[in-house]
């Protein structure tokens, strides 16, 4: 289904910036593309890969993080192939570092629209790994689809 048509007019978005975690619940956003993205559009995949060892030992924490970038640009570039396979332009990016920083600064780029999925933490959990949707939220001007 396309973007909005109106009159013969077709109304949507042209760039659309989306973050992704490689979870399941980041990628239901990627559905409502075609509703709401101009065909052809531009969609930037963002995924920021927190910086937290996972040993006490540096060397096989690099190596160990060395594999998640590998394997989340590796997850990035197959969702990249299925979004131009259905005709829009993308791009991706995986950075490592604080998650809402990352995203913020991405979405200073003029995008129209930032396309995001929210995994539903309960108040607790919020409180102890925070919101990334809330946080992006409070940062940008840029509108926001939160599903």
């Amino acid at each position: 289904m396309p973007a909005s048509n109106i009159n013969g007019v077709i109304m949507g978005y042209n760039k659309i910036l989306i973050p992704l975690d490689g979870s399941q619940a980041a990628e239901l956003v990627l559905q409502h593309l075609p509703k709401i993205a101009e065909p052809g559009a531009h969609i930037h995949l963002v995924s920021v890969l927190v910086d937290e060892p996972v040993s006490e030992f540096p060397r096989l924490w690099a190596e160990d993080g060395q594999k998640r970038r590998h394997d989340r640009e590796t997850y990035l570039l197959g969702v990249a192939t299925d979004l131009k396979r259905q005709g829009f332009k993308v791009t991706t990016v995986t950075c490592v570092g604080p998650a809402i920083e990352h995203i913020t600064e991405a979405i200073t780029d003029d995008f129209d629209l930032v396309l995001m999925a929210t995994h539903r933490r309960s108040a607790l959990g919020r409180f102890m790994v925070g919101s990334v949707s809330y946080g992006i939220l409070n940062r940008t001007d840029c509108s926001i689809l939160i599903v």
